[in-house]
């Protein structure tokens, strides 16, 4: 049994990943629920790939941490990162994204993920590599929900 107070994920990643961006931003009570792009959107969750796209200020996130929380009732492992324009380097940009899914309860350090080795050590098709294979292992369905995303400046 996981002792609750250990956190594995402080030794798998560096001391300098920013928390907050794993995390939805914390929402407002008075802003309106947008039920129906919320069921919407959650309609779409056979598609490998869902994008909102709308000018800024018309809800995405409020959608986006809408359907977090339906989804997390329903029991699915549900990641967040929120993007930054810095987060154009795909090295910085896997290590986001592995935090993000360890934070959602992935193990990342269980089975043989090639993860005794030091991130930085890794190529980046092989860190890539690492992240499908951990997904690939869950025993549920896991969403990642990139907000954001528009930030990413490169290919």
């Amino acid at each position: 049994m996981k002792n609750p107070a250990i956190d594995p994920t402080k030794s798998l990643f560096p001391v300098w990943l920013l928390r907050s961006k794993v995390s939805p931003t914390k929402q407002r009570i008075d802003l309106l629920e947008r039920r129906s792009h919320t069921l919407k959107l959650h309609q779409s969750l056979d598609a490998t790939l869902s994008l909102i796209q709308a000018p800024a200020g018309y809800g995405k996130s409020t959608v986006l941490s809408n359907w977090r929380d339906m989804l997390l009732e329903e029991g699915y492992r549900v990641c967040w990162l929120s993007m930054g324009k810095e987060d154009h380097d795909p090295r910085q940009l896997l290590t986001y994204i592995a935090f993000s899914l360890a934070k959602g309860g992935l193990d990342f350090a269980a089975g043989n993920t090639g993860l005794e080795y030091n991130f930085s050590e890794l190529s980046v098709r092989d860190f890539l590599s690492v992240i499908v294979h951990v997904i690939a292992e869950q025993d549920s369905r896991v969403v990642l929900i990139m907000d954001d995303f528009e930030n990413l400046e490169s290919e």
